[in-house]
């Protein structure tokens, strides 16, 4: 325990105060360097004029007396006190006696991770070092410092707002292009890309540094979660006076980006269609979004978090802000009047508080979102399990942590009326939680005549005739459409003539001995193409398109007519009978089970939601339904099921997750008549038994670790 009579330790020599930039109502601030370490710490004017005097004023008593004499501050005993604790924990101190060696001994021990903290740190975030480029940028810089010019970073910006201005003009055609790139080519093409962006800004960053004279030690690459990102090592920066040079380092990978995109977009503009041109298209974009959505994100330990600290004239933004919002969410909830983590003005502390609740936020969906790529990203059950550790890490530790600190201070929050209403809500929620409630099975579902056929064309083809009209009943085999195909008819004409060609072969090898031996192949190959013409002829012969059933026609094709071509996915017209209706649906893989144990729901139509039909199960397909025969029900139509356009051609959308087709009857076709004729879209609904949130989240976390454990 210190006293006033104490001796004052001595700072190590090489420990080095530079002055720092102002706080923003003025007060002067330093910067304590540890070479050593290579860390930055941020001192205020009192902590400067104690530390200039450590070796003059030999003891606390003196020290005290110098600062009051010397100068318009004063300092006590317990301000020495935690200063003296500081550098001792940071090991700024020459060590000279047992106790000081025994406290830096406990201080290391203490500073230990366990294992299972090194490993998880490990595969999330490490480091490799690739080279120390300071002579390389000293020696190089004379040829780059012209691109630091005033009349050249206008010249970009004017680059930049016109390359958008014209990307704005093709913006479909961009979309179009970025949509084109969504395979093997594009992969390779925005690798390409990301690699050269992330070089020129790292350059960028190490290029600016060496212009304000600050040491760049280090260019390497990290792996966040195995994703590989460039880093330029400008610590030195803190030993910068300027501010706004400070600011320039931060935001120069920002610049040289901005700067590629003013190049590459408007390459993009003026080249010829080309492997180059598409590379300049992903070098465009690739800068662009990404200087604007990640490296300006101040929520984000990136350059935006840095710019708009040193902008707000806010050092360790994160730690305070992170202080306030813990103070002041304990003053909401539980009316607690616990002083202000420090000094600050109620502007500046709201600030603070918002920032603070704002990276809480986007750090938990971020923690989701590394949760979801390192699940996917390795081997199961691995992905699962350190999918879990990681979110129990990084979310859950620090709410326990926090909860932790109210339960120490359970008579507190039991003393005042806030800490009971808060108390009170929070015990009913959990008690939610547990409370059992009915659980509703939701199938999409339309209502229809139980014969029903959309008639689509075969093949691409031309429309020559059409037979039918809107409301028209037909029998079952009445031509609906005639239809015709050259391609189709071309294919025929050479399949008969190679079959003619065969059989003239064929008989020649009977008499010729040399044809003979070949016989066995030819009788293959008229085999080959009898099949492949009598293919063909099937198709032509379903070119005359006939009614599946006896029906009426429900629908025709308004936009079609004779003379026009037309693809497998244009929908000629609908065909029904309506003599009895029955509920065809798509039910999830998860809830099968239940649906056939049930079997009996109710359907409400989307037209009349409160009215409902009994109906009950009558099938369920064995195997899952890849594409919607039923497009009325996809998101694509304004339906319940999230659907994507089928890009193949295809009429029907793709689900985007597993579903199964079911057939629903009603139990009384009576009351059916009270529905509009032909189609009718709802849902419906299946009473399932009583289920709380935490089992149901129980069973599902359960269901997890025995699906990709394998248990």
């Amino acid at each position: 325990m210190i006293t006033l009579d104490s001796q004052l330790p001595t700072l190590r020599n090489d420990i080095q105060l530079n002055e720092a930039p102002s706080e923003s109502d003025g007060a002067p601030t330093w910067t304590l360097y540890d070479p050593a370490a290579n860390k930055f710490y941020k001192i205020g004017w009192l902590e400067f004029e104690c530390l200039s005097r450590f070796q003059k004023s030999k003891t606390i008593k003196k020290l005290i007396r110098d600062i009051e004499k010397e100068t318009t501050l004063s300092a006590d005993l317990d301000f020495i006190d935690n200063l003296l604790s500081f550098l001792m924990k940071n090991s700024l101190l020459v060590v000279s006696n047992d106790e000081a060696l025994d406290y830096f001994e406990q201080q290391n021990e203490q500073s230990k991770q366990p294992w299972w903290k090194k490993f998880l740190f490990g595969y999330l975030f490490f480091s490799i070092p690739l080279f120390k480029p300071q002579k390389f940028l000293q020696a190089t810089y004379p040829f780059i410092s012209p691109l630091f010019s005033k009349p050249f970073i206008t010249m970009v910006f004017l680059t930049l707002g016109y390359g958008i201005f014209l990307s704005i003009q093709r913006a479909d055609e961009m979309a179009a292009t970025f949509m084109n790139y969504l395979n093997i080519e594009g992969i390779i093409l925005f690798i390409s890309a990301t690699i050269i962006v992330k070089i020129f800004h790292e350059l960028g960053h190490a290029y600016t540094a060496t212009k304000y004279g600050v040491n760049v030690n280090t260019i390497g690459v990290a792996f966040i979660v195995f994703y590989p990102i460039l880093f330029t090592e400008t610590t030195d920066a803190w030993k910068l006076k300027n501010r706004n040079q400070r600011l320039t380092i931060a935001g120069a990978g920002l610049l040289t980006e901005f700067t590629l995109a003013a190049i590459a977009l408007l390459l993009w503009h003026s080249l010829e269609p080309g492997i180059f041109q598409s590379l300049c298209f992903m070098i465009g974009t690739v800068s662009l979004f990404a200087s604007l959505f990640i490296n300006l994100n101040p929520l984000m330990k990136f350059d935006g978090y840095y710019l708009f600290s040193d902008f707000t004239q806010t050092d360790n933004l994160q730690d305070r802000s992170f202080a306030f919002s813990k103070w002041h969410l304990r003053k909401t909830l539980f009316g607690w009047k616990d002083e202000t983590p420090e000094i600050a003005n109620k502007e500046f502390q709201k600030f603070l508080i918002t920032f603070g609740y704002a990276v809480w936020i986007y750090r938990f969906f971020l923690y989701l979102g590394i949760g979801i790529i390192v699940y996917n990203l390795f081997f199961q059950p691995l992905g699962l399990i350190l999918t879990t550790i990681q979110l129990i890490f990084f979310i859950g530790f620090p709410i326990i942590k926090e909860i932790v600190v109210w339960a120490q201070r359970a008579l507190e929050i039991i003393g005042s009326i806030k800490g009971l209403i808060t108390l009170s809500l929070l015990t009913a929620i959990i008690a939610l939680l547990f409370i059992p409630i009915p659980q509703t099975i939701q199938i999409p579902a339309m209502v229809h005549d139980s014969e029903y056929a959309k008639i689509f064309a075969p093949i691409p083809v031309k429309i020559e005739k059409i037979n039918i009209s809107q409301g028209q009943f037909v029998e079952e085999g009445d031509i609906l459409f005639e239809l015709s195909s050259r391609n189709l008819n071309h294919n025929i004409e050479i399949s008969q003539k190679r079959l003619e060609s065969l059989y003239k072969i064929q008989e020649s090898s009977q008499a010729t001995p040399e044809l003979a031996r070949k016989r066995v192949m030819m009788s293959s190959e008229i085999d080959i193409a009898e099949k492949e013409l009598e293919g063909f002829l099937k198709i032509k012969d379903q070119l005359r398109v006939r009614a599946p059933f006896s029906g009426r026609v429900q629908k025709l094709n308004p936009h079609i007519k004779v003379g026009q071509h037309v693809k497998t996915s244009l929908e000629l017209s609908t065909i029904s009978n309506d003599e009895n209706k029955i509920l065809s649906g798509y039910i999830r893989e998860k809830d099968i089970e239940k649906v056939t144990d049930l079997k009996d729901g109710k359907f409400y139509p989307e037209y009349a939601p409160f009215k409902d039909f009994e109906v009950t199960l009558n099938s369920v397909d064995e195997t899952s339904s890849p594409e919607l025969y039923w497009q009325e029900i996809s998101s694509q139509q304004g339906g319940a099921i999230p659907a994507e356009i089928n890009r193949d051609g295809i009429a029907r959308p793709l689900p985007r997750f597993t579903v199964y087709s079911t057939q629903f009857q009603f139990k009384d076709q009576k009351n059916v008549n009270n529905l509009p004729p032909f189609i009718t879209r709802g849902t419906i609904n299946i009473e399932s038994e009583k289920q709380s949130i935490a089992n149901k989240l129980k069973n599902n976390i359960i269901s997890a670790f025995i699906r990709e454990g394998y248990i």
